[in-house]
């Protein structure tokens, strides 16, 4: 759900389900010959917005310029410093801690920003530290994770590319723009194939160690077909790194096959759809008896559907035994929040 195309009643709504919030991160910047100006922003904003849909979570504007001077030796490449990226992220932050907003989970697609966007939380940490009374403030908490660093995505960068990846214009990260935006996919030669690795300083030292932009990949092996695969790995472990640390264990209950998702409204019809026939009278009988892929995660076995209004009990059996979890039908995506209280 991205917050843009919400409404302000919507948001509040949604505030009272949750009080976490996805914001996308990346830069404007080059990537080598074929690699998208827009790389880095595009990568973390359409993975985000997965990420989102998955969780039934709200996606904030994405950030697309970052903390980029080292890349402004090559046209159209834009930057931040380090200083500006700090207060304009205090200040988003800020402004949806005014609403509720507590968990502040980023969503990075753009190495040079980890040092500034780390700064960052430490300074909101301490405007909310420092004055009197700063005991009684809602406890805000953020979180940095950078699309490509899972374990998931990792091997299968390894598994398609191996030393060819790299660390900068790689065909990882250009093969998620293509799938993305596959009218936009260039072509060019690369002499090496692969190029060279090394460090740098300013903006001057790396185009003189690095004349064509690229470090240590060959971004001609991506393919949209591959960005698929990167997109689908990196949406899977973040969607369940977002639910667990919004939610906390309650929403993500261990099961004897499979994880409960933590998303948002789940459909009647789906109910209705693996429901046991049960009697008109008995509201403790049948349940649901195949096991359910819920945003690419299954659900474990349910037994024993329980009905209410408009919410629903639903056990599981696992080895510590019968455990429960309500769900209430909530607006939004066809998926399931858990709630907490």
């Amino acid at each position: 759900m991205q917050l843009q195309l919400q409404t302000w009643v919507e948001v509040e709504a949604y505030l009272r389900s949750s009080r976490g919030i996805i914001l996308p991160i990346g830069s404007t910047e080059q990537h080598g010959p074929i690699g998208l100006i827009g790389t880095d922003a595009i990568c973390a904003e359409v993975i985000a917005r997965g990420v989102g849909e998955a969780a039934g979570a709200l996606v904030a504007p994405t950030i697309a310029v970052g903390m980029a001077q080292h890349h402004l030796g090559f046209a159209g490449s834009m930057t931040l410093r380090p200083s500006t990226l700090i207060a304009v992220l205090r200040d988003m932050v800020e402004s949806l801690v005014g609403h509720g907003f507590e968990r502040f989970y980023f969503i990075n697609g753009h190495g040079g920003n980890i040092a500034t966007v780390t700064a960052a939380f430490s300074e909101i940490y301490a405007a909310r530290s420092l004055p009197a009374g700063a005991n009684v403030q809602p406890v805000v908490k953020c979180r940095l994770r950078n699309w490509w660093q899972n374990r998931e995505v990792l091997q299968l960068a390894k598994e398609l590319y191996g030393d060819a990846e790299g660390s900068h214009a790689t065909p990882s990260e250009v093969a998620v723009t293509q799938f993305a935006y596959p009218d936009a996919i260039k072509s060019a030669p690369f002499d090496p194939p692969v190029a060279p690795s090394g460090e740098y300083t300013d903006a001057a030292d790396y185009r003189r160690n690095f004349p064509d932009g690229r470090i240590g990949s060959n971004p001609g092996l991506a393919t949209p077909e591959a960005g698929r695969r990167l997109y689908d790995a990196a949406v899977a472990a973040l969607t369940k790194d977002y639910l667990s640390w919004v939610f906390g264990s309650r929403a993500l209950p261990e099961m004897n096959n499979g994880i409960a998702v933590n998303c948002s409204s789940f459909p009647r019809k789906l109910v209705k759809k693996y429901r046991r026939p049960r009697s008109r009278h008995r509201r403790d009988s049948g349940g649901l008896g195949q096991v359910i892929a819920i945003a690419g995660f299954p659900c474990a076995e349910m037994t024993g559907c329980a009905v209410s209004g408009s919410s629903r009990q639903f056990f599981h059996t696992s080895k510590a035994g019968i455990q429960g979890l309500q769900y209430q039908h909530l607006p939004g995506p066809p998926l399931s929040r858990l709630l907490l209280g």
